[in-house]
């Protein structure tokens, strides 16, 4: 069946779409569209990408070279006159503005705060570290709702390495705490979300909620991120049983409790594996495992249609399901989230399989029979999403005419 079929990482895709500068945006069906250029989003999720599979069973699949490229484009985004990243750039490598987009923002301090916690490299941990010295003073500014939920990640990241830093675990109780009071103003009856309305990358919500509370060992804040994801797992299952995910048409339509199902995004497939990879870390239940599962098997054609959205064999992802099939383009975010949303389900079974539950470990030899508890297990050198701090050496202090998914996002 679909559901006990999981492909390994294929960078094909990723490597079609980059080049020495970085990760192109768009594309025409597999051909990389030259005319978008690049923006930091998607280079921010390509090192994401790099780090996650050096913490995996293919470590050799994150090429240095690669990684440092993505790493350089960020770097280069970094505008210390503004304080904040550019985003948009042009395929002949000039900027198209001196500030990119608030959500843009908290997705670069993200993979930068993720590189000091995970990177192999000592050289890459320490130009992260440098970096993250520059942004900090910047992040207590932020406002809008997904750009602190992408922030607080990032801060739980940042701590897991470096625990002793008062400046960021500050910050993550002033925003992870934003966050629980957005969410109790707006409790509504049946109503258990942040907004009046639901978007674009909503588990990232109840994800940040999870995460800060188990690096706060803030049982309050955990509770509301598992109630906050397991209303947003009931309002993304179909009747039939499939992960549908709010459709684009759905963005912003005030207490939508039944959403528009079109058009459906790979990123909030990733997304939800991510937030249900973290309710497992803090409850141990296996019901987080089948439906991170559930999500995942939306991109192999468990959906609405049927019909899949990925191509493992080349690395792809289409850019999304529309009521007439999929948008055949392969942009930079689709290919990245089905990479990323393929690294993350076999970390999770992976843990599943370890942890000394048995009715999780069941649920995820059913999903991947073939996996026995040592394979798809992140190395030991790489921290858990959750609890454990950095094992790695210290830092030196010094449709066919649709657009990509990313043009759908509000405040891309």
């Amino acid at each position: 069946s679909v559901r006990k079929t999981m492909p390994r990482p294929n960078l094909t895709g990723v490597r079609r779409m980059s080049d020495s500068c970085g990760m192109m945006q768009h594309s025409l069906f597999g051909i990389p569209d030259r005319a978008h250029g690049y923006c930091v989003d998607d280079n921010a999720r390509a090192l994401q990408l790099m780090l996650a599979l050096g913490c995996s069973s293919w470590p050799d699949l994150a090429d240095e070279q690669i990684t440092e490229t993505y790493a350089a484009f960020l770097q280069h985004a970094w505008n210390e006159d503004k304080g904040r990243f550019r985003n948009f750039m042009a395929y002949d490598r000039a900027w198209l503005e001196e500030q990119g987009s608030e959500d843009s923002f908290g997705r670069s301090v993200l993979a930068v705060c993720t590189t000091v916690a995970q990177a192999r490299s000592a050289a890459l941990r320490q130009w992260a570290h440098n970096l993250a010295g520059r942004f900090m003073p910047h992040l207590g500014a932020v406002k809008p709702l997904r750009t602190r939920a992408l922030v607080v990640l990032g801060l739980c990241r940042l701590l897991e390495a470096e625990p002793e830093r008062r400046d960021a675990r500050d910050l993550l109780l002033k925003l992870s705490y934003s966050i629980s009071a957005q969410l109790e103003a707006h409790l509504d009856g049946e109503w258990v979300w942040f907004e009046d309305h639901l978007s674009y990358d909503n588990a990232r919500l109840p994800e940040a909620l999870l995460r800060a509370g188990a690096l706060l060992a803030d049982q309050r804040l955990t509770d509301e991120g598992l109630g906050a994801l397991d209303w947003l797992c009931a309002i993304q299952t179909s009747p039939e049983g499939f992960f549908r995910p709010v459709g684009s048409e759905g963005f912003g339509k005030v207490h939508a409790v039944e959403p528009d199902p079109f058009d459906q995004q790979p990123l909030e497939a990733l997304a939800t594996i991510d937030a249900c990879t973290a309710a497992f870390r803090a409850t141990g239940d296996a019901r987080w495992v089948r439906e991170a599962q559930r999500a995942y098997a939306w991109f192999t054609g468990e959906n609405d249609l049927g019909q899949p959205l990925a191509l493992p064999d080349a690395g792809g992802c289409y850019d999304g399901l529309t009521p007439e099939g999929p948008n055949l383009n392969q942009g930079a975010e689709s290919v990245l989230a089905f990479q990323l949303s393929t690294c993350a389900i076999h970390a999770l079974v992976a843990a599943a399989t370890s942890e000394i539950r048995p009715q999780a470990a069941a649920v995820a030899t059913e999903a991947n029979p073939d996996l026995s508890p040592s394979q798809g297990r992140t190395s030991d050198r790489c921290p858990s999403s959750i609890t454990a701090r950095s094992a790695s050496s210290p830092i030196r202090r010094g449709s066919l005419s649709g657009p990509s998914t990313s043009l759908q996002s509000p405040s891309r």
